[in-house]
Order: C-alpha cells, then structure tokens, then sequence
C-alpha cells in the first residue's frame, strides 16, 4: 500500500467513524495496520473504533501502542485516559491524563478529565486546581464550570460555587449537567419543574445499554405487579411512559390489546424496540406527549418516572385527561415524608438530587390525585433500588380515576 493510498484510505475511515459506521471503519484501518509499522494515525483511530464498540480492553491496548510509538502525542494520552477510566481502571487513568498534560500544560479536555477521574476516585478536593487550569485556558468549557461549581459546594466555598453555577447557566441554558437543582439545594433558585430534557437525555442515554443487566433496580417490578393485579386478564389499553427498555412492557404484555410505549432516550427506545413488546413506541417528552395526544387507555404506568418531575399537578392532570374513567395510573417517586408530608423538592438523597430526582410527599401526591380528578387506591412504601450496603426506598402509588 503506497502512502498515498494509507492516507486516502484514513480519510474513508474517519468517514465511516463519523457517521457511525464502525464495522466498515474498523476494516479500513485493520487493512491500513498491516503495514510494518502500521501508520500510528490508523493505530490511534483504531483504538477510538474500539472504545466506541465498547471493547475497552482491546482499545487500551491499541492506544498504550500508539502512545508507544509517539509519547509526545498527548491526545493520545488523553484518549488512552478515557479507555482506562471506562474500563474502571482509575490510578492508570490518572497518570495517562497527568501525562497527556505534562506533554500539553494548556490542554483544557484533558485537565478536565484528569478533574473527573479523580472525583471519582474519591479525590474531589484535588480536582479543583486542574479544573482552574482548564478554566483559564477554555472558560467556555461547560463540564469544567459546572463541575468546579459542584466540588466549591462540597469545599464549603458556596458563594464562588454559585457564581460557576450561574455562569454555566448563562452559557448552557439547556442544563445538561442540571445546575438548576444544584442552586435549589442552596436555596439561590426555584425548584425547576423538572430535570432538564438534556441532563435526563444524556443520563439514560449512558445507561441503556446495561440497564436490563442492572442489579438491585425493582421499580418495574412494582408498578407491573401492581397494574397485573388490579387489571382485567386480556384487552386493556396501556400506555408505558418513560418506558425505557420496556422493562415493564414485559411484565404487562400479556394484559394488552395494545401496549404504547414513550421514552425521551432514543438509546432506551432502540433496546426496547428489539424486544417487539410494544405496538407503538414514541419518542418524546412527557409533558408535551401527554398534552397532545388524542388516545385513550385503560391503565397508564410510570415506573422511576415521576422522580424526575417535581410538581406532579400538570401530568397527573393530563394523565387523567387520558384515561377512561376506572382507569388505573401506577407510579413510584422517592418519598419526601421525613422532609414535607404535604410538598416536594430536590431530593432528599443528595446523589439522587445530583441526577435530577425529586422528592415527593405522599400527602402532597393525594391532595392533587384528589383535584385532578383521581381516587387513591394503593400507596405505601416499597423498595425502590438497592446496592451494596444501602436500600433506597420508594413511594408506590396507585390511583383510579374517577
């Protein structure tokens, strides 16, 4: 292969790698490596291709090579940073990040991510000074405001925390990193209505492809027991919100004429499709979904859903607006009885509240079950999540409209 071919046969993988074709990229560079020695552009994309397959060992491998051939290369080092700390391998992540720094002090991605891997190592007070750095050369950097502003909370620092908060706002009004929630905890803003469509986007975006694999989560199992029991044997009419990937669509499928399914993550809905429990799947947003459909069901269920809401008045409303009279509408949120019986907020969870959850009162959820037209059938406490160590309990309702 002449070096102009390698060169044009890179530019077709870079295509490829762009528009997500990884397969047909992957052969291109494979081809282009059998060269001795294979052309460390080739080699470094290769191990970009399998990262993005999510086959990480194979990926540190490749860019431990190419930062071998050229260690002045701090991407290199950069993206080598990345693989490790995907494949949780932290200590090893931090030193190809610290390296990737030292061959380029004004880096800004990787000081930033040298920042996140040692906040998740633990180190959250050591992450502040390279995010300063990352700051003073890229201070439009998003994830490096927002996360400086999280770890001044901690350090105590709350009036320089608030002000990166508020900046990053100003810069991002979207919120992916929910910043909103973050000045609520401090009393500086109003309870956001919800997390925003970006932060729980990119949320369960990361995740779909492990979450049926997730241990501990028993939500589904709730509300798909709860509506299996209370529901007629065949031909009801449900509607899954926030369905995921259809964990509870299969707990209920054998109970529906038709079973409707609408998710904001694409990456959720893909799972789901490929299990073919449902007869439609939609993607959007809740709120707007629920206002302008023009269906009709029988049961609607919302398992880990509403936590992410925080006044529940407009989508228990609209829910209602929806169901048949005798229709059943079983959810979960996180309960806020040991804050206010009879309101909502961030939750009470700090981590939770991190990932854009809420708390809600189980008082506060009757009083509007009652105005939007519901009776309360079922609402106690039930296990929501587990893991090592620690139970997080939930809040399950069941409501019949009137």
């Amino acid at each position: 292969m002449t070096h102009a071919t390698a060169i044009f046969d890179l530019s077709l993988a870079l295509e490829a790698y762009g528009a997500g074709r990884l397969g047909e990229a992957e052969s291109i560079c494979r081809t282009i490596c059998v060269q001795d020695p294979p052309p460390v552009d080739a080699m470094h994309l290769l191990g970009l291709i399998e990262m993005a397959q999510g086959r990480l060992e194979a990926a540190v491998e490749t860019l431990t090579a190419v930062t071998k051939f050229q260690p002045d290369d701090a991407t290199a080092r950069n993206n080598l940073g990345i693989a490790l700390r995907k494949h949780g391998r932290l200590p090893e992540a931090i030193a190809a990040f610290e390296n990737a720094v030292a061959c380029r002090p004004t880096y800004p991605d990787a000081l930033y991510n040298l920042a996140v891997a040692l906040t998740d190592m633990g180190n959250r007070g050591s992450a502040i000074e390279p995010l300063r750095r990352c700051l003073s050369h890229a201070p439009g950097h998003a994830g490096a405001r927002f996360l400086l502003g999280d770890l001044l909370v901690d350090a105590g620092d709350h009036e320089e925390a608030i002000a990166h908060l508020e900046r990053y706002l100003g810069e991002n009004p979207g919120d992916v990193d929910g910043a909103r929630m973050r000045l609520a905890q401090m009393n500086r803003g109003p309870v956001p209505f919800s997390a925003s469509a970006a932060q729980l986007d990119q949320l369960y975006s990361s995740r779909a492809r492990d979450w049926d694999r997730a241990e501990g989560y028993l939500a589904h199992r709730h509300v798909g027991d709860a509506l299996a029991r209370l529901l007629p044997r065949h031909g009801n009419r449900i509607l899954d919100i926030g369905c995921g990937t259809g964990l509870v669509g299969g707990l209920l499928r054998d109970r529906a004429a038709h079973l409707a399914g609408i998710d904001l993550s694409e990456a959720m809905l893909s799972v789901a499709r490929q299990k073919s429990l449902y007869d439609t799947l939609v993607r959007d947003d809740l709120a707007s979904f629920l206002s302008a459909t023009a269906l009709r069901f029988d049961a609607v269920a919302a398992a880990a859903v509403l936590i992410h809401f925080g006044d529940l008045a407009t989508i228990l409303q609209s829910v209602a607006n929806i169901l048949d009279p005798g229709g059943l509408f079983a959810f979960t949120v996180y309960p806020n009885d040991k804050g206010d019986r009879l309101g909502f907020g961030p939750c009470i969870n700090p981590e939770l509240a991190n990932a854009g959850c809420f708390s809600h009162g189980s008082a506060y959820i009757e009083a509007i079950a009652e105005r939007s037209g519901f009776k309360l059938l079922e609402q106690g406490e039930v296990v929501h999540e587990f893991s090592a160590g620690h139970i997080e309990m939930g809040l399950l309702t069941v409501l019949q409209c009137r």
